[in-house]
């Protein structure tokens, strides 16, 4: 099965990659879903709340209002899966009734309240590694053991925690949560060795669409370059995680990721190119 492209559709207007559009626009908003969809975009990801580091905590109001009214666009537009971004079990409920699919936490599902009600939705979910919060994750970056082995440590140990709670193992997505408490080395390093979370009976995401690491990387003068200039930086981390065995790469360029797959494919055999 091809890797599946995850969209980003953004409605928080202090979104890192600053691609956030307003819900209250449906026009903009319409032509922006269908846009992605129309360039290759398997999954739609519609978050409300910024999670770049230090970013603040909206509340539960705000943030349904921002989801909602995008989701129930979607589903208008769309029978694709859709994924509401979030981590706040009352705006998880009030996007499945608005026809979201899958419940992205980056959190990593710890609160009871959200295993209840993936349980009893029977909706798909992806469960992330992060330390702290968007505001204080930054500075949680010591893993004695390593950053792989933690990461993947605590996975697939809630994983099987959540599977034991009622939540069906063919549900459950892991991300290691690329850049979350992770220093520009250690995002690296997972990438490196995604391989490892792959094979081990769950489907896994890589998301590093845009994000810091890349532009350190890339860095000029001592200035990280800036979200405009990591296109080429993205689309080599994706390509190389689509070639180790992940399932969604979770992307704001769909076009770049649906190019990238094609190649991919081709590379590894899976695609026969037709001329």
């Amino acid at each position: 099965m091809s890797v599946q492209i995850m969209a980003i559709i953004n409605t928080s207007p202090d979104s890192f990659s600053g691609d956030g559009i307003a819900s209250s626009d449906e026009a903009a908003l319409k032509q922006h879903i269908q846009t992605a969809l129309d360039q290759g975009a398997d999954i739609l990801d519609i978050g409300g709340q910024s999670t770049r580091p230090g970013a603040v905590i909206i509340d539960i109001d705000e943030e349904i209002r921002r989801v909602v009214p995008v989701i129930t666009l979607a589903r208008q537009l769309t029978d694709k899966p859709i994924s509401v971004d979030t981590f706040k079990p009352n705006v998880a409920q009030a996007a499945l009734k608005a026809g979201a699919t899958i419940i992205n936490d980056i959190t990593g599902c710890i609160d009871p309240r959200m295993i209840e009600l993936v349980k009893d939705s029977g909706c798909e979910l992806v469960i992330m590694h992060m330390r702290g919060t968007p505001e204080t994750m930054s500075s949680l970056t010591n893993y004695p053991n390593g950053v792989v082995t933690e990461t993947k440590d605590f996975l697939l140990g809630h994983a099987e925690e959540l599977v034991k709670a009622g939540i069906k193992k063919e549900n459950i997505i892991l991300d290691p949560g690329i850049g979350f408490a992770k220093t520009a080395e250690q995002s690296f390093e997972l990438t490196k060795h995604i391989d490892e979370f792959t094979g081990q009976g769950y489907r896994v995401l890589y998301g590093a669409s845009n994000k810091s690491f890349i532009g350190k990387a890339l860095a000029m003068d001592n200035e990280p370059a800036p979200v405009s200039n990591r296109a080429v930086g993205t689309v080599v981390v994706q390509s190389y995680a689509m070639m180790h065995g992940v399932d969604i790469v979770r992307v704001h360029d769909v076009a770049a990721a649906a190019q990238s797959r094609v190649v991919v494919e081709s590379l590894t055999g899976s695609r026969k190119i037709a001329l």
